[in-house]
C-alpha cells in the first residue's frame, strides 16, 4: 500500500479505531505517533526546554505504551495518551536529575492547544522509521515496535519464544543504535 493510500485510510479512523488497529498494525502505530508527535513534543519543551528531546523520547514511548493498554470505556485516548506521557516526562526528570532538568514537579502543566505538525516533526518520524528498517536487525525491530504498543518484556518474550533477558538485550541494542543513528551518543 503507498503512502498517499495510507494516509487516506487512517485519516477517516478515530484515535481510538486508530488504537485498536495499532496492536497489529506498525502502520497504524505510525500514523498515531504522527497524530500525537507535536503535543508531546509541546509538553516536552513545557517541562524543560533544555532536555526537550529526552523528554520527548520518554512521551514518545509512554504513548505506545498507551496505546497498547487503552480501554475505550474510560474515556477519550487523547487525555489518556497526554497524561501517560507527561506523567512519564515527570518521572524521568525526577529519575534522572544528572539530565540537567531544573523541573520541580510542583508546577502544574496547562493543557494547551495542540501545535499543528510541522514538516520537521514529519521528517522526524520518517527518518526514525527509515533507521528502524536499515539499522534494526528483524528481532529488535520486532521487540521494538511490540514494545511500543505495549506489550510487557514477559508477554513479548512469549508471543517470540525467546527469554525476557533476550527481550531487553534485544531492546537495548535498539536503543544504543537509533541513538547514534541519530547523534546521541558517541
Amino acid at each position: 500500500m503507498s503512502s498517499e493510500q495510507q494516509k487516506t485510510q487512517f485519516g477517516e479512523y478515530s484515535d481510538e479505531e486508530l488504537a485498536a488497529l495499532a496492536k497489529q498494525s506498525t502502520e497504524a502505530a505510525g500514523e498515531l505517533t504522527k497524530r500525537f508527535f507535536a503535543p508531546i513534543r509541546a509538553a516536552a519543551v513545557a517541562i524543560d526546554q533544555q532536555i526537550s528531546d529526552d523528554l520527548l523520547q520518554e512521551g514518545l514511548l509512554a504513548m505506545l505504551s498507551a496505546v497498547g493498554s487503552f480501554d475505550e470505556k474510560r474515556g477519550s485516548l487523547r487525555a489518556y495518551v497526554m497524561t501517560c506521557a507527561r506523567n512519564r516526562m515527570l518521572s524521568a526528570v525526577r529519575r534522572n536529575k544528572p539530565l540537567g532538568g531544573d523541573y520541580d514537579g510542583s508546577e502544574e502543566l496547562e493543557d494547551k492547544t495542540e501545535p499543528a505538525a510541522d514538516d520537521g516533526a514529519m521528517e522526524l518520524f520518517r527518518e526514525l522509521y527509515e533507521a528502524m528498517e536499515r539499522q534494526l536487525t528483524e528481532r529488535e525491530r520486532g521487540v521494538l515496535t511490540a514494545y511500543m504498543t505495549g506489550m510487557s518484556y514477559a508477554e513479548i518474550a512469549q508471543s517470540l519464544e525467546i527469554t525476557e533477558k533476550a527481550v531487553d538485550n534485544a531492546m537495548q541494542r535498539a536503543r544504543r543504535k537509533l541513538r547514534k543513528e541519530f547523534g546521541r551518543q558517541p
